[in-house]
């Protein structure tokens, strides 16, 4: 494979697409269709099957952005909020290199725990500010908003610090992420 060949399959990947630009050019299949229901999944497949771009597409961005003729059927059947967390196998990679062997085993196990909960805290943030912020573009639906006062928003953020053990300079969860 030559590099044109790379660029050109590699545009087709969604590991590297804004959930935004996934919805563009989303075709519904069965498999969503088996995977938006409200209950646990697990989906497997090889490299390239298009198992990133079925699960970025659960995310509240994506499904906003969504035009697709069938897209108002499934803002009804899906009632959660997707939190899509990636990782691939360079991400592991890195986290290995943590310390350049350095570090005792107990520290970098610690260490790697630490980068991998903060990646996922972070996701899980995304997701609900996702929900909470007003859509700035005309064209996309809303999909299962939430209204948030500034004091709840507040009380909100103020549970989560404690839980996380944080503590961010604004109560908000622009700040909290």
């Amino acid at each position: 494979m030559n590099e044109h060949d790379s660029s050109f399959f590699e545009s087709f990947n969604a590991r590297h697409l804004d959930p935004t630009a996934v919805a563009q050019s989303f075709v519904p299949s069965v498999h969503f269709d088996q995977l938006c229901g409200n209950y646990h999944s697990l989906l497997v497949g090889p490299r390239g099957s298009g198992k990133t771009t079925l699960l970025k597409m659960l995310q509240p961005k994506a499904i906003e952005a969504w035009t697709h003729t069938h897209a108002q059927k499934y803002r009804r059947k899906i009632s959660y909020t997707g939190v899509f967390i990636p990782s691939d196998i360079s991400w592991g990679a890195q986290i290995d290199a943590l310390g350049y062997g350095k570090l005792s085993e107990e520290n970098h196990r610690t260490l790697s725990i630490a980068a991998f909960t903060t990646h996922v805290l972070r996701c899980l943030t995304e997701a609900m500010l996702s929900r909470v912020l007003h859509n700035r573009n005309a064209n996309n639906r809303p999909f299962r908003r939430a209204k948030l006062g500034n004091e709840d928003e507040s009380n909100l953020v103020s549970e989560i610090s404690n839980t996380w053990r944080i503590t961010p300079s604004i109560p908000s969860l622009l700040s909290l992420k």
